[in-house]
Protein backbone atom coordinates (compact mmCIF):
# COMPACT_ATOMS: atom_id res chain seq x y z
CA UNK A 1 0.00 0.00 0.00
CA UNK A 2 1.29 3.42 -0.97
CA UNK A 3 1.93 6.08 1.65
CA UNK A 4 -0.77 8.83 1.19
CA UNK A 5 1.81 11.60 1.77
CA UNK A 6 4.03 10.20 -0.99
CA UNK A 7 1.05 10.00 -3.34
CA UNK A 8 0.02 13.58 -2.48
CA UNK A 9 3.60 14.85 -2.94
CA UNK A 10 3.82 13.25 -6.37
CA UNK A 11 0.42 14.71 -7.30
CA UNK A 12 1.42 18.23 -6.21
CA UNK A 13 4.80 17.96 -7.97
CA UNK A 14 2.95 17.02 -11.15
CA UNK A 15 0.58 19.98 -10.69
CA UNK A 16 3.56 22.32 -10.20
CA UNK A 17 5.04 21.18 -13.51
CA UNK A 18 1.75 21.36 -15.39
CA UNK A 19 0.33 24.61 -13.97
CA UNK A 20 2.61 27.55 -14.57
CA UNK A 21 1.65 30.89 -12.99
CA UNK A 22 1.70 32.95 -16.22
CA UNK A 23 -2.07 33.56 -16.42
CA UNK A 24 -2.51 34.61 -12.82
CA UNK A 25 0.62 36.80 -12.94
CA UNK A 26 -0.63 38.46 -16.13
CA UNK A 27 -4.06 39.07 -14.62
CA UNK A 28 -2.71 40.67 -11.44
CA UNK A 29 0.11 42.43 -13.31
CA UNK A 30 -2.47 44.20 -15.46
CA UNK A 31 -4.53 45.06 -12.37
CA UNK A 32 -1.45 46.43 -10.59
CA UNK A 33 -0.44 48.49 -13.63
CA UNK A 34 -3.93 49.95 -14.05
CA UNK A 35 -4.17 50.94 -10.38
CA UNK A 36 -0.72 52.59 -10.52
CA UNK A 37 -1.66 54.45 -13.71
CA UNK A 38 -4.99 55.63 -12.27
CA UNK A 39 -3.32 56.92 -9.09
CA UNK A 40 -0.62 58.66 -11.15
CA UNK A 41 -3.24 60.26 -13.43
CA UNK A 42 -5.19 61.55 -10.42
CA UNK A 43 -2.02 63.17 -9.03
CA UNK A 44 -1.11 64.44 -12.49
CA UNK A 45 -4.50 66.14 -12.87
CA UNK A 46 -4.87 67.43 -9.29
CA UNK A 47 -1.35 68.69 -8.57
CA UNK A 48 1.07 71.09 -10.20
CA UNK A 49 3.74 68.37 -10.19
CA UNK A 50 3.31 66.52 -13.50
CA UNK A 51 6.43 64.37 -13.04
CA UNK A 52 5.23 63.09 -9.67
CA UNK A 53 8.68 63.76 -8.21
CA UNK A 54 7.31 65.49 -5.11
CA UNK A 55 5.19 62.50 -4.04
CA UNK A 56 8.33 60.85 -2.65
CA UNK A 57 7.40 58.75 0.38
CA UNK A 58 3.79 58.33 -0.69
CA UNK A 59 4.83 56.84 -4.04
CA UNK A 60 7.14 54.36 -2.31
CA UNK A 61 4.47 53.39 0.23
CA UNK A 62 1.91 53.04 -2.57
CA UNK A 63 4.24 50.78 -4.55
CA UNK A 64 4.98 48.57 -1.53
CA UNK A 65 1.34 48.21 -0.47
CA UNK A 66 0.06 47.56 -4.00
CA UNK A 67 2.91 45.18 -4.79
CA UNK A 68 2.46 43.13 -1.61
CA UNK A 69 -1.31 43.01 -2.04
CA UNK A 70 -1.19 41.85 -5.66
CA UNK A 71 1.52 39.25 -4.94
CA UNK A 72 -0.57 37.82 -2.08
CA UNK A 73 -3.77 37.77 -4.14
CA UNK A 74 -2.10 36.23 -7.20
CA UNK A 75 -0.28 33.60 -5.13
CA UNK A 76 -3.38 32.63 -3.15
CA UNK A 77 -5.48 32.36 -6.32
CA UNK A 78 -2.84 30.21 -8.03
CA UNK A 79 -2.54 28.00 -4.94
CA UNK A 80 -6.28 27.57 -4.52
CA UNK A 81 -7.15 26.98 -8.19
CA UNK A 82 -4.18 25.01 -9.45
CA UNK A 83 -2.05 23.60 -6.62
CA UNK A 84 -4.61 22.11 -4.17
CA UNK A 85 -3.80 24.74 -1.55
CA UNK A 86 -0.04 24.27 -1.59
CA UNK A 87 2.20 27.22 -2.36
CA UNK A 88 5.97 26.67 -2.51
CA UNK A 89 8.24 29.60 -1.73
CA UNK A 90 9.90 29.47 -5.16
CA UNK A 91 6.53 29.70 -6.90
CA UNK A 92 5.67 32.85 -4.93
CA UNK A 93 8.95 34.45 -6.01
CA UNK A 94 8.26 33.45 -9.62
CA UNK A 95 4.78 34.97 -9.46
CA UNK A 96 6.23 38.19 -8.04
CA UNK A 97 8.86 38.46 -10.79
CA UNK A 98 6.32 37.74 -13.54
CA UNK A 99 3.84 40.15 -12.00
CA UNK A 100 6.58 42.81 -11.99
CA UNK A 101 7.41 42.04 -15.62
CA UNK A 102 3.83 42.30 -16.86
CA UNK A 103 2.95 45.39 -14.82
CA UNK A 104 6.33 46.91 -15.70
CA UNK A 105 5.69 46.61 -19.44
CA UNK A 106 2.35 48.39 -19.13
CA UNK A 107 3.55 51.12 -16.74
CA UNK A 108 6.68 51.67 -18.84
CA UNK A 109 4.55 52.26 -21.91
CA UNK A 110 2.40 54.66 -19.89
CA UNK A 111 5.50 56.54 -18.73
CA UNK A 112 6.67 56.85 -22.33
CA UNK A 113 3.33 58.31 -23.37
CA UNK A 114 3.29 60.60 -20.35
CA UNK A 115 6.73 62.12 -20.87
CA UNK A 116 6.31 62.29 -24.65
CA UNK A 117 2.82 63.76 -24.95
CA UNK A 118 1.44 64.85 -21.58
CA UNK A 119 4.14 67.17 -20.30
CA UNK A 120 7.45 68.58 -21.44
CA UNK A 121 10.02 66.43 -19.67
CA UNK A 122 12.90 68.39 -21.26
CA UNK A 123 11.59 71.64 -19.79
CA UNK A 124 11.11 69.97 -16.41
CA UNK A 125 14.72 68.75 -16.46
CA UNK A 126 16.03 72.12 -17.55
CA UNK A 127 14.19 73.87 -14.73
CA UNK A 128 15.54 71.42 -12.15
CA UNK A 129 19.09 71.71 -13.46
CA UNK A 130 18.85 75.50 -13.42
CA UNK A 131 17.48 75.42 -9.88
CA UNK A 132 20.41 73.29 -8.67
CA UNK A 133 22.98 75.38 -10.51
CA UNK A 134 21.51 78.63 -9.18
CA UNK A 135 22.28 77.38 -5.66
CA UNK A 136 25.97 77.15 -6.61
CA UNK A 137 26.09 80.10 -9.00
CA UNK A 138 27.82 82.39 -6.49
CA UNK A 139 30.95 80.23 -6.46
CA UNK A 140 31.22 79.82 -10.26
CA UNK A 141 32.29 82.05 -13.08
CA UNK A 142 29.82 82.61 -15.91
CA UNK A 143 31.83 80.30 -18.17
CA UNK A 144 31.87 77.52 -15.56
CA UNK A 145 28.16 78.03 -15.00
CA UNK A 146 27.35 77.64 -18.72
CA UNK A 147 29.63 74.62 -19.09
CA UNK A 148 28.09 72.96 -16.00
CA UNK A 149 24.61 73.70 -17.27
CA UNK A 150 25.36 72.21 -20.69
CA UNK A 151 26.93 69.06 -19.23
CA UNK A 152 24.16 68.57 -16.68
CA UNK A 153 21.44 68.96 -19.32
CA UNK A 154 23.19 66.58 -21.71
CA UNK A 155 23.59 63.97 -18.97
CA UNK A 156 20.04 64.41 -17.64
CA UNK A 157 18.45 64.10 -21.09
CA UNK A 158 20.03 60.68 -21.51
CA UNK A 159 17.80 59.46 -18.69
CA UNK A 160 14.59 60.78 -20.27
CA UNK A 161 15.17 59.22 -23.65
CA UNK A 162 12.28 56.88 -24.53
CA UNK A 163 14.46 53.76 -24.52
CA UNK A 164 16.02 54.61 -21.14
CA UNK A 165 12.65 55.40 -19.56
CA UNK A 166 11.20 52.10 -20.76
CA UNK A 167 14.20 50.01 -19.71
CA UNK A 168 14.66 51.62 -16.28
CA UNK A 169 10.96 51.46 -15.46
CA UNK A 170 10.76 47.80 -16.49
CA UNK A 171 13.89 46.79 -14.56
CA UNK A 172 12.67 48.67 -11.50
CA UNK A 173 9.27 46.96 -11.59
CA UNK A 174 10.72 43.46 -11.92
CA UNK A 175 13.38 44.10 -9.27
CA UNK A 176 11.06 45.54 -6.61
CA UNK A 177 8.28 43.00 -7.14
CA UNK A 178 10.82 40.19 -6.87
CA UNK A 179 12.17 41.65 -3.61
CA UNK A 180 8.62 42.03 -2.26
CA UNK A 181 7.78 38.44 -3.24
CA UNK A 182 10.88 37.20 -1.41
CA UNK A 183 9.57 38.86 1.75
CA UNK A 184 5.89 38.00 1.24
CA UNK A 185 6.77 34.37 0.47
CA UNK A 186 8.16 33.89 3.96
CA UNK A 187 4.77 34.63 5.45
CA UNK A 188 2.37 32.92 3.05
CA UNK A 189 4.22 29.86 1.79
CA UNK A 190 2.61 26.47 2.20
CA UNK A 191 5.27 23.95 1.25
CA UNK A 192 4.59 20.45 0.00
CA UNK A 193 5.11 17.88 2.76
CA UNK A 194 8.35 15.89 2.43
Amino acid sequence: MENPIEFETEDISKKLKENKPYKVALKYGVILALVIIIIDMVFFILTDDPSGANRGGFAVLQSIILGVLTIILASKEHSRNELSGYLPYGRIVGIGALLGLFSGIITSLYMLIKVTYMYDADLDIELKVMEELDKKAGTMSEEEYEMSKEMALKFAKIFVSPVMIFVMSLISSVFWNTILSLLVGIGIKNEIPK
